[in-house]
């Protein structure tokens, strides 16, 4: 298995309960934000969409985002990220 498989996987197992529904429909909108600057090429921004949406609901899909537009655009942050779960 690759090592960022296994950090990705380590992140998910990691992760807090669900949103409160409150939360949901902020978060839904930085999602689907983040999926459109993704779908555009701008990883950064979309990064930052996917960073806001996990902030409100604390979902492994959301980090499953955020590790495939480091993917995506050969992001410095899959080093941090995967540094990270390994913490």
């Amino acid at each position: 298995m690759r090592p960022s498989t296994i950090a990705i996987a380590l992140v998910l197992a990691t992760a807090p309960a669900r949103a409160e529904p409150s939360t949901k429909a902020p978060a839904k909108q930085h999602f689907k934000q983040g999926k459109a600057l993704q779908d555009a090429g701008k990883y950064d921004d979309a990064v930052a969409e996917y960073r806001a949406a996990y902030d409100l609901d604390r979902r492994p899909e959301m980090l499953f985002n955020i590790a495939q537009v480091y993917r995506l655009g050969n992001h410095k942050g899959a080093a941090a990220l995967r540094s990270a779960a390994r913490a």
